[in-house]
């Protein structure tokens, strides 16, 4: 069932649960996500990253083959550009059928980001179109440049935001980060930030950098207004050791016997997920 992200977790934000949004590289890891997701009987986010549809597959390619495996799922699947950073490609998106996209302006003046977005939300209208923004600044594992204090989301900022825009969603910044953790680094969130952001906002909000946060970490983040939880990292290294696992285990292996390791491994990771975002039997 291919649908708009925004009714999918206004749905999780009235009843206490988030759907999961996990970044796909191709045809091949999209279908990993829809194939967990139906196990779990959950609805499902599939992500692209705006740099994925610049420098690999363009949307009007992607979206076609991924959009007719959401099409047939027995779960609610939709599609949307993670951190769209460039009007322009977010545009092409919605045009190309993404059913969601993220125009991420945050690194812009307050004001600007809000006029971006507000254009981007009035021009997605046509198309059915589902928006998420962001306030405040996501940090990231790579050059261990981590999220810091400055860089999260302030409450009333984040309100006026919403009100400006429109948005379907909203991403804040209360102490994640993006990328693959290393072993042993637990990232301290500001549940406190969040409460207050929730209380200002009352519409979904989104948690990026999911990866490597704790079980316990994410379901609080539910109950306090959380209802798209981001993760790549972890769905990217599991797709990456299966196979590796796999060829070292057996090097005469064929190509598409890795890639059935790979997607093994890939959907345990989804499902492992999807268990503390509380979305598991939701699909309807």
């Amino acid at each position: 069932m291919y649908q708009p992200m925004g009714p999918m977790i206004r749905e999780a934000y009235e009843n206490g649960y988030a759907v999961l949004a996990v970044n796909a590289l191709n045809l091949e890891t999209a279908r990993s996500i829809i194939r967990a997701a139906e196990a779990a009987r959950s609805p499902v986010i599939i992500d692209f990253y705006e740099g994925l549809l610049v420098d690999h597959l363009p949307a009007r390619v992607l979206v076609d083959g991924v959009r007719a495996l959401a099409r047939e799922a027995s779960v609610p699947v939709a599609i949307s550009i993670d951190h769209g950073k460039h009007e322009h490609l977010v545009r092409q998106t919605i045009h190309a059928g993404f059913t969601s996209a993220m125009m991420d302006a945050s690194e812009l003046p307050f004001e600007e980001n809000v006029e971006v977005v507000r254009r981007i939300v009035e021009f997605a209208q046509a198309y059915g179109t589902s928006i998420e923004g962001e306030v405040g600044g996501m940090g990231a594992v790579a050059g261990d440049a981590f999220t810091r204090e400055e860089m999260m989301t302030d409450p009333q900022q984040a309100a006026e935001f919403v009100r400006a825009t429109g948005v379907d969603a909203l991403a804040v910044s209360y102490g994640s980060s993006h990328g693959l953790l290393p072993e042993g680094f637990v990232p301290v969130l500001e549940f406190d930030r969040l409460e207050r952001i929730n209380e200002a906002c009352g519409t979904p909000l989104v948690l990026h950098g999911g990866s490597g946060t704790s079980p316990e970490d994410l379901q609080r983040s539910v109950a306090n207004g959380v209802a798209k939880i981001n993760m790549g990292a972890d769905f990217m290294h599991a797709n990456a050791r299966g196979f590796v696992d796999a060829h070292h285990e057996d090097p005469d292996r064929e190509l598409f016997e890795l890639l059935a390791f790979a997607d093994a491994a890939a959907q345990r990771t989804v499902r492992a997920y999807m268990e503390p975002c509380g979305s598991v039997g939701r699909a309807r």
